[in-house]
This record gives structure tokens, sequence and C-alpha cells, in this order.
């Protein structure tokens, strides 16, 4: 495969995840960020962020919850 076509499958792929999801934040192409406001973490945004990060190839995440009363415990780290 040369670099076109990498390039190609790339951009089809950012499509395909804009689409599907809507990331709040993807870093460097390795991590994926989720923030939010909600009364506290379901298993529903866990796993809607592990399958942005497969989808994406990040290999880490994080959820943040802003209606915490510190940001230390409206943070949640995931990795694959």
């Amino acid at each position: 495969m040369n670099s076109m076509d990498k390039e190609l499958v790339e951009r089809i792929k950012a499509k395909m995840l804009a689409m599907i999801f809507s990331l709040d934040l993807f870093v460097g192409g390795a991590v994926v960020v989720g923030v939010g406001q909600v009364e506290g973490f379901d298993a529903v945004y866990a796993a809607q962020l592990l399958r942005c990060m497969r989808v994406s190839g990040g290999w880490g995440g994080l959820l943040i919850n802003f209606n915490e009363p510190t940001l230390g415990d409206g943070l949640k780290r995931y990795t694959v």
C-alpha cells in the first residue's frame, strides 16, 4: 500500500468515525477524551468511550465529569 492509499484509508476511517460517534477530543491520534456533566458514570459512557478508542485506534481514554466537587473525583482513565 503506497502513501496515497494510506492517506485515503485514514480519511475514510475519520469520516466513518465522525458519522458513528461524536468525539469530544482526540489527542495526538492516541487518546480519546469524553467530557460531560452527568450525575455519575454509567457503564454506557465507558462502553461508548471504549468503542471510540477501538474504532479510532487510540490506546487510551479519559472520561471527565464536571459535575463533581473536585476534578479528581470526576476522572476515569481507560486503556485498550
